[in-house]
């Protein structure tokens, strides 16, 4: 599983694991019992699937560890830069949003091999994470906008994914039906071959 290391999102992560996990397979059947295929078959479908999203979670897990530390690093660089302008003043609050909105927008640009709705999570655990007056503003009022936008993004991959994940299995299963279609063909030609011998050797003996 080397070629799964350094992926950095959930989508290209199944997208791998589903080529290699189907090179797996044709190699499998080539080597295993015919009659036993579905019941195998489907055993190394159901651990697929654990082990693809105990893989998902360390993304996931990775992504926020990762994104945390970037943005208290853009945070800290935020306020060194412009923490004067918070401070007093009738712009002051309209000034510290803005400046977090474009703070927002280059974490999603500097981290966009990640995955965009695990970003959005690590955003939004950061900014409830801070306790002064003005992130607890901002977070209140940017609270619905940005839930409705992870809503439609996390939605949006899942949807992707589900898809292909579908369409993949319904795939294997048509690979696995006419692989078994032609074990079977064969089998029988076998056994029709291994009864017109049987057929002649018994006619040879009776002469």
């Amino acid at each position: 599983m080397d070629k799964l290391k350094n992926i950095s999102n959930k989508e290209e992560l199944q997208t791998k694991f589903l080529k290699i996990f189907e090179s797996t397979k044709v190699a499998y059947r080539d080597s295993s019992f015919t009659y036993r295929q579905n019941e195998y078959e489907e055993k190394l479908e159901a651990e697929m699937k654990v082990y693809l999203d105990t893989m998902k979670n360390e993304i996931t897990k990775t992504c926020m560890e990762i994104g945390t530390k970037k943005l208290s690093e853009m945070y800290v660089e935020m306020f060194n830069k412009s923490g004067s302008r918070y401070l007093v003043g009738a712009t002051a609050y309209s000034n510290y949003e803005a400046d977090m909105e474009k703070l927002k927008k280059d974490f999603f640009e500097a981290n966009k091999l990640y995955d965009q709705d695990v970003l959005f999570q690590c955003f939004d655990a950061f900014t409830k994470s801070k306790s002064d007056v003005k992130m607890v503003t901002y977070c209140i009022a940017t609270e619905h906008k940005y839930k409705e936008q992870y809503d439609q993004m996390h939605n949006e991959i899942n949807r992707r994914m589900g898809g292909q994940l579908e369409y993949f299995f319904l795939e294997e299963q048509r690979r696995r039906n006419q692989y078994l279609e032609r074990e079977l063909a064969e089998l029988q030609l076998n056994s029709v071959e291994l009864f017109k011998s049987a057929k002649r050797e018994s006619l040879c003996s009776i002469m």
